[in-house]
Formats: structure tokens, sequence, C-alpha cells
């Protein structure tokens, strides 16, 4: 007991004396002209030679614009049919210069489905409204694991993902057809991949069956090497009998190891890896390339818990799939008690004098390699949380709440080493999916600062690392701001950048995390709604 007591005294003190953050104006930012309010809920933006060309997708119309990044206005605006209501919008994507829509139709008279495209051209803002066929499937395709619906007009669920290879030489789509069999326990899902150049000619196409039951697992990640190998990772079952079990709780631990799937071009079959860390849990994982090398990273725990972690984890993959060079770096429990009350503080402690301390509801959200080697892996506390209540009348009623909180980062050294590890505080929460929550990532010219930008609650400008931040609540305004951190030392101060309430005497709504638009380094713009159905552009960029 004298020891937890000093354990947890000397905890506190040592958070208590990290100074408040140093609280700094890198950027600036200018108020463009404003221009026709486009309600769409499909935006997407592309930049190319000092203009941005936005593809904004209703029930009823597709609208292009073109705007000029210096001057902040718009430069031409067109409108199209919409796409036809038998169809189902998929994804936007820039390969090789070109902007493609790409969007799905059902044969019903052969029992298959088509992934068409059409494609916009950057510089006149036009539509080849010539429609083209990418692929066929073999029989209907079923949803995808993870997916959501894109919006009501065009009721679905996601159906085929993309992947495109570091080098953009190569292009994987794979897609789920839909289940023989109604069993969980007794369907094997059959899985479509097929690769394409950056051209959008076919390299090689196969269609095979999983080797493993749908209960028995649970696809992850997939990605396809500036070769065109395709690889996919997987939760698998410990035990057939039982399944996958991802709920936390001591009755239903998670019964799972992580295997990487690889097929080659002709091969037919998956070579197949299981990704063993012996004593250390994974709990979340990614696939990047970086130099022309596959590699993994995540986080994981010692104590088999679903959703937390207590250290991270990477390797390499060799030619073969096979695991070489794999490191791990404990979180340290000072870093976990950062920007938590007394009380979680005193609890890390305990778990801390037991060995089963970890940063709870983290979850994976980027691999970044850089030009010298070096890895930037990051992640944020995340939760979904549904609420049910029982109504009136007898019934029954559910809320959703998106929380997104504190976010993690870490910096590898090309030698495999730790560089720097940290923290930042940050507590949004909202109800309307990731609508103007979690973070952008932006580096400045040579990447020698990172930036985590995200909308915050103004009283979070001065805490202090033995405070908890105070809640966001999404769409309802916020002040712009964020963290610096010099990419060599890991030293961390706070920037400011604008309150949503007062922009140069305007005051903007609608901030969302996907309608910020990336420039050049230090150079983003971000489009929001100013009333009187009209919206603006911000460009925010790094002081000289």
């Amino acid at each position: 007991m004298k020891y937890l007591i000093q354990t947890v005294c000397f905890l506190i003190l040592s958070v208590s004396g990290i100074a408040q953050i140093e609280v700094t104006k890198d950027f600036d930012y200018d108020l463009g002209r404003s221009y026709k309010v486009v309600d769409a809920p499909v935006k997407e933006y592309f930049y190319q030679n000092g203009q941005v060309l936005s593809i904004k997708i209703n029930k009823s119309n597709i609208i292009i614009q073109r705007f000029d990044a210096d001057r902040l206005r718009e430069l031409s605006h067109k409108e199209y049919p919409a796409l036809p209501r038998s169809v189902a919008f998929e994804q936007m994507m820039k390969i090789n210069g070109i902007i493609y829509i790409f969007y799905r139709e059902e044969d019903a008279k052969a029992g298959i489905e088509l992934l068409n495209y059409i494609t916009v051209d950057f510089a006149s803002g036009k539509i080849d409204t010539k429609e083209k066929n990418l692929l066929k499937t073999e029989r209907k395709t079923g949803d995808l694991w993870g997916g959501s619906s894109i919006f009501a007009s065009y009721s679905h669920i996601k159906r085929f993902n993309f992947r495109i290879s570091e080098d953009s030489s190569k292009i994987m789509i794979q897609y789920r057809l839909k289940p023989t069999k109604r069993r969980n326990a007794i369907n094997f899902d059959d899985i479509g991949f097929q690769v394409f150049d950056k051209n959008l000619n076919l390299i090689w196409k196969e269609m095979l069956p999983m080797p493993y039951t749908e209960r028995n697992m649970n696809i992850l990640d997939f990605y396809t090497d500036s070769k065109g190998v395709g690889y996919i990772l997987a939760r698998v079952a410990d035990d057939i009998n039982k399944g996958i079990y991802l709920k936390r709780s001591k009755k239903s631990e998670p019964n799972y190891h992580i295997e990487l799937f690889r097929i080659e071009e002709g091969t037919g079959k998956f070579d197949i890896t299981k990704i063993d860390l012996h004593d250390k849990f994974i709990h979340a994982i990614k696939l990047e390339e970086a130099g022309g090398r596959l590699l993994c990273g995540g986080f994981y725990n010692s104590g088999k818990i679903y959703g937390s972690a207590d250290g991270i984890f990477y390797f390499n993959l060799d030619d073969k799939g096979f695991i070489e060079g794999v490191k791990t770096f404990e979180i340290p429990a000072d870093i976990m008690a950062q920007y938590e009350s007394r009380r979680t503080q005193r609890k890390i402690a305990r778990k801390d004098g037991n060995g089963k301390a970890e940063l709870e509801h983290l979850v994976m959200r980027n691999i970044v390699p850089f030009p010298d080697g070096s890895l930037l892996l990051t992640g944020e506390q995340y939760q979904m949380i549904v609420s049910t209540s029982t109504t009136a009348n007898g019934g029954s009623s559910s809320t959703v709440t998106y929380h997104y909180d504190d976010i993690f980062a870490v910096k590898i050294s090309p030698e495999g080493e730790l560089v720097w590890m940290k923290k930042m505080a940050k507590k949004q929460q909202g109800n309307r999916g990731q609508g103007g929550m979690s973070y952008t990532l932006v580096s400045d010219q040579g990447n020698q600062s990172i930036y985590f930008l995200f909308l915050d609650n103004v009283k979070n400008m001065e805490l202090i690392a033995d405070r908890k931040p105070a809640r966001h609540i999404d769409g309802q305004g916020g002040f712009f701001t964020g963290y610096k951190i010099d990419f060599e030392t890991g030293k961390m101060t706070k920037t400011s950048i604008f309150d949503t309430r007062d922009v140069m005497g305007i005051k903007v709504y609608q901030y969302n995390t996907n309608r910020v638009i990336g420039l050049t380094s230090g150079e983003f713009l971000v489009e929001v709604y100013k009333k009187q159905k009209e919206d603006v552009l911000i460009k925010v960029y790094l002081k000289d």
C-alpha cells in the first residue's frame, strides 16, 4: 500500500509538473469572396496547379466547381444530370491526373453487378458523360466490412474497396460476393481481387474463397504494392468452434489472432503468414508501403483486451510476406495519465503497479512514411456509444453518440528506434458521424514540423497536462486550433488559427473535417457556410 501511494503521488506530481503548453500563432488566414452554396451529401475536393476542383453529388445534380486557390474565388460552376436512380455511388478518385466517379449498377437479368465510371477533366471542369465499364462481378455483391450509408437518395452500403500503391502505379479493387449460405458459421466468403495499372488497364484478377468461415474471420485491411502483389490482413478465430469475440468483458475476451494473406498474379491461392508478437495481443493493425517496402504497424496490449493499448509495434515484410525486424515500444503510464482527471490518474497508477495500465478506446489512424525513412504512427481515442431508452408508449428509442478524443503520435527513426511519443488533449462529441470532429494532419516545407489541426472548445487553449479538456460539441462553432510538433526533437506547442464565430467579422458554419483541402506544404483551404445561402473559402497558411 505504501508503494502504491508513493506511485500515485509521484505520478500526479510528475504530470502536474509539466508546464502549460506554449500557445503560438504559426498560421494566418485569408477569407475569400462568397459564392452560391451547394447542398450535397457527397463532396470531394481535388487540388492541381493552383486550382481546386470540387465535385458535389445530390439527388438532382452533379455540380462541378473550379476555384482559384490564391485569389479564393469561384472560377466556374457547371451542373450535370444526377446519377441515375438505378445506380449507387461508390468512390471518387484522382488517378494519373484524371478524376474518376465510380458507381455500381445491377444487371438483374444476368444476376451480376457492374462497376462503371465517368471522368471529369480538371482544367475545364467538364464531365465526359460517356459511361465506361471497369469490371463485372461473378454474381451480386454483398456488403463490405465497415461499410456505411452514403446518403438517403442513394441509400446503400459501399461494396467496392479501392487501394492505390505507394508509387500510384497499381490500383486494387476488392469486393465480396453475396453469400450463398446465410449462416455465418458455414459460409465461406468469395472475395474478388482485380489489379489495374494507372490507366485502368487490367493486370490480373482472381476470385478466391476465404480459408475460414465468415464467423471465424474479419478482414481488417488490404493493399497492393508497386509490384501488383495483393495482401489482406484478417482477424482469425483461435477456436473455430467459438468464432471471434470482440466484446470487452471477462466472460468474452477476444479469442483471435492476426493473419496476413498474400496473393500473386496467376497463383490462384493465398500464402498465409500468422502474425505473432508472442506475449503481446494485437489490438489494431494497418498495412502501408514506404520506400518500396511493405510494413505493418499498430497497437498491442498484454492482457488480451479488445479496444485498449499499452504499446505500439511495427515490422517489415519481406518479398514473400514473412515478418522481419519486429519492434515494440511500451506507452509509459505518465503519458497515459496526461490530460486525465485525478481519479483516472490514480486508476492508471494502480494498474501500472500491476502491469495492466492501458490507453482505452485507441484506434489506429495513420502510418505516414517520410522521405528520410522515418515513420509517423498516429491513433485517436474513439468511441461510438449507443444509448437506448423506453418511450412513453412502451417502445424504445436509440441514440448514437460519437466521441473523438485524445490524439496519440509516435515517431520511429529510419533505424527502427523510438524518437518521441506524444499524447495530445482533445475532447469532441457529436451525433452525425465524424462531421467536424477528428483531426487534419499537415506538415510544413521540408517536414520540419507537423501539425494536428482540429476544432476545439476555446476553454482548452490554456490547458495544462493534469487537467481534462473541456468538451467540444460538433456543430456548435469552436476554435480552429491544433498541436505543432517539431519532427526532429518532438517539442510540442499549441497553435491557434481562428474562431468560427468571428472570421474577419463573420460567423461561419458547417465546418467538416472532409472539407479541408490540402494545397502545398503548410497551406490548405477550408470550405464553410456563411448563411444567406452562400459558401466561402478560408485559406490557412504558415507565417513566414
